[in-house]
């Protein structure tokens, strides 16, 4: 079988090239066999550190999957030593706040709804006879009907007039119609 390696063939007569060309090929030849090396040598680490993780993961799941043998387990149960103190003051706080409750039920108010009531009609009538218009007419709907309205320059002010009435309104939330009897060009 033949190797698969370049044969070097001389191909001058020239003796010193031929040296000089064979020492060349020599020294190429050499630094591929090591580098082959270097390649297979790192593959074997590779597989050496692969081997070396494994057992060390193996390693820590038993240790993860047992409970280990020292006894540090601290398996009591935890005392207060002001417990019978602190029930003491629960049942004195109980009691303060059943007594508290009988006296705020046995207590008669001082003051009455209907009297609340009866002041309350008063100040309305009272609102009633200050105000300029009568309460409760702003819930109602607001119609306004314009039959006729000249092209002048007082026509541009009312239809701001009641644009800014508009929005006052739909600030207060209510509805308005504005019926028009004549179109506006």
């Amino acid at each position: 079988m033949q190797s698969r390696e370049y044969k070097f063939l001389p191909c001058s007569r020239n003796k010193y090239l031929q040296q000089k060309w064979k020492k060349a090929y020599d020294i190429h030849r050499g630094k591929v066999r090591r580098r082959m090396f270097l390649v297979f040598n790192v593959h074997q680490e590779a597989v050496k550190i692969q081997r070396e993780n494994d057992r060390l993961e193996k390693k820590i799941s038993d240790i993860m999957a047992t409970p280990g043998r020292g006894d540090n387990r601290n398996d009591y149960q935890k005392k207060s030593l002001h417990k019978e103190k602190r029930q003491r003051e629960l049942i004195s706080i109980s009691k303060q706040n059943q007594m508290i409750q009988f006296r705020l039920s046995q207590c008669k108010p001082h003051c009455s709804a209907r009297k609340w009531h009866e002041d309350w009609l008063n100040t309305l009538k009272l609102r009633d006879r200050i105000g300029h218009y009568p309460r409760g007419s702003a819930k109602q709907q607001k119609v306004f009907i314009f039959s006729s309205i000249p092209q002048t320059e007082d026509h541009n002010y009312l239809l701001n007039s009641i644009r800014i009435f508009i929005d006052a309104t739909y600030w207060q939330q209510e509805e308005i119609v504005i019926t028009f009897a004549r179109a506006i060009a």
